[in-house]
């Protein structure tokens, strides 16, 4: 919606300030805000498509996970101390994190 607006900026002559929409004029952000109303009204109706029960956990199994991360990062850091990762091997994955972003 805002790249649409963006780029029809200079073809809109909507004044807003004097009771219309900005951009009304322009058919496809138009259709776009319709689209919009007809998305939300399906989704006000619409069942849950996730279960709630499934996505919290129980203090139990919260603290298991837990210990096994820290059994996992342990037996990392164990490694690391042993066996540490040469230079070109850490510029490799900060060139990989940075590709990401």
């Amino acid at each position: 919606n805002k790249l649409l607006k963006f780029r029809f900026s200079q073809e809109s002559v909507t004044d807003p300030s004097y009771g219309g929409k900005s951009f009304e004029d322009i058919p496809l952000i138009r259709e776009l805000r319709r689209l919009h109303r007809d998305a939300n009204k399906r989704q006000s109706v619409a069942p849950r498509s996730s279960n709630e029960e499934r996505k919290w956990l129980t203090w139990s199994n919260y603290l298991e996970v837990i210990q096994i991360l820290r059994t996992d990062l342990d037996e990392l850091i164990e490694e690391f101390k042993v066996n540490p990762p040469s230079s070109s091997t850490i510029e490799g994955r900060s060139r990989k994190i940075a590709t990401f972003y």
